[in-house]
């Protein structure tokens, strides 16, 4: 469809069934799928759910220890990165999680394209910085089930004292 319509979640959703991606729905239509082993929801909100909305969950969790450096990678990534907007949660157990996510107003319609290529830039640029936290804290162990975090980040030239 090249014109405008109206979005809804459902759209997004056949798209990705006309795709082949496995995915669950939940009673209003949120889908939940995942991506290199990450997970990630697609839902429509906003007071008219006229806002298309990605959130992906890093696959890798850390101690409270993490939080920290891991709250400061975050920050960088939002001060040079336009997207996603990332960020540190601690669940009740203090678990510390990753997040990303991206939303846009699609209160005017959107067509097929448009959400299409928000759903890849999405994923893919949520990836990417997935991706760089792994390669900044993740240490190769010799188990593929086991992961080893490492947080100490090299510090700047102009903080060495």
């Amino acid at each position: 469809m090249s014109e405008l319509s109206p979005f809804n979640i459902e759209r997004v959703a056949e798209y990705l069934k006309s795709q082949g991606y496995n995915f669950t729905t939940d009673d209003d239509g949120d889908i939940y799928t995942g991506f290199e082993e990450n997970s990630f929801m697609l839902l429509a909100t906003g007071a008219k759910r006229e806002i298309f909305a990605i959130r992906g969950a890093w696959k890798i969790t850390s101690p409270i220890e993490g939080r920290a450096p891991l709250i400061e990678f975050c920050n960088e990534w939002n001060r040079t990165k336009l997207w996603p907007k990332t960020y540190v949660t601690v669940n009740d157990d203090g678990v510390v999680g990753v997040q990303a996510e991206l939303n846009t107003d699609l209160e005017h319609g959107a067509t097929d394209a448009q959400i299409q290529q928000f759903f890849h830039c999405g994923i893919a640029t949520t990836l990417q910085f997935f991706n760089e936290l792994t390669n900044q804290f993740v240490v190769p162990t010799d188990s593929e089930s086991e992961v080893e975090l490492h947080f100490d980040i090299p510090r700047d030239e102009t903080d060495k004292n």
